[in-house]
């Protein structure tokens, strides 16, 4: 019997029997049961304001496939691919990319499968890929602060420090290759429309003690932003949005001195963990990041159609 696929928003009737096999996926794999009924509503509201978009793909009667979109920003977001059975993976994926709702969307790929199938499907399609990994610094009780470098002070980060803060970031990230890809890192406009969102709490209350420029007089040489978001089980979890040195500064070691300083401002406030994401590809903060306590937890990657 032929495939055929339906419209997300006109198909909300499937959506629970779909959200229950992915809570019992999640519960199988370590997931908490109750917290999942929180996301399923969640992700239902986003999808009747299509700010998630998508299909369920049928075989017949049967719905055997979802595919959809999530857009965070304009140009950043998640794709979430799920097939009941392995046969349907290259049509569910091959309809998603020739559907293009993802076209200028960077997004981690959402996937419940135990292998690189899914992964490998979207490469097939030559989909720009960033390997990335998340990282977890599990927090001591008592730490002490480093010194403050001579000749610098701390300049707590607002809506004012906004643009000193983008022209550090982009020039910074094109050197580290972190954000390779990400069209909003790439130039201050757009880096400056994600700091104005950060101060809005967009993505979830700035951690403000331990977010914080280092700076020499009026120039800022070195940047650490922090933000509280629900992760691994913690309601407020301090997560880096962004650390960045300044190109001509770079090799100082002022990048590390604001992650301990951070890190101190953490312990102070007795939180448990911190955590971050970084692309594979920048080896060098990797090893910055495993020296100051953060191991990895888990590997992930993001794709980027063009067109």
């Amino acid at each position: 019997m032929a495939l055929n696929y339906t419209v997300l928003l006109e198909s909300q009737f499937i959506l629970p029997q779909f959200f229950e096999r992915f809570r019992e996926i999640s519960v199988s794999r370590g997931g908490d049961s109750d917290a999942f009924e929180a996301v399923a509503e969640s992700k239902t509201k986003l999808i009747l304001s299509e700010d998630i978009v998508g299909f369920v793909m049928w075989d017949g009667p049967e719905p055997v496939g979802l595919g959809w979109v999530e857009r965070m920003t304009p140009t950043y977001g998640s794709i979430l691919v799920y097939t009941s059975e392995s046969r349907y993976q290259a049509d569910l994926v091959n309809y998603l990319v020739d559907s293009k709702l993802a076209v200028g969307v960077m997004a981690e790929l959402l996937h419940f499968e135990t292998d690189d199938s899914i992964c490998q499907l979207f490469r097939d399609r030559a989909l720009m890929e960033i390997p990335r990994q998340r990282m977890v610094c599990h927090l001591p009780e008592t730490l002490d602060y480093p010194e403050i470098p001579d000749g610098y002070t701390l300049l707590p980060l607002s809506r004012k420090t906004a643009l000193q803060v983008s022209n550090l970031s982009v020039p910074a990230h094109k050197i580290s290759g972190d954000y390779r890809g990400y069209p909003d890192m790439e130039t201050v406009e757009g880096r400056l429309r994600l700091e104005h969102l950060v101060h809005s709490q967009f993505y979830g209350p700035l951690c403000h003690p331990a977010s914080i420029g280092l700076m020499s007089g009026d120039e800022m040489h070195s940047v650490i932003l922090n933000l509280l978001i629900p992760c691994w089980g913690q309601e407020k979890m301090p997560w880096i949005y962004d650390i960045a040195t300044s190109t001509d500064v770079m090799g100082r070691g002022l990048g590390e001195w604001v992650l301990s300083y951070a890190k101190a401002v953490l312990v102070d406030f007795h939180f448990p963990m911190w955590g971050l994401a970084v692309s594979q590809c920048n080896v060098g903060a990797i090893r910055v990041y495993e020296r100051n306590g953060f191991v990895v937890v888990d590997t992930f990657s993001e794709f980027l159609q063009h067109d």
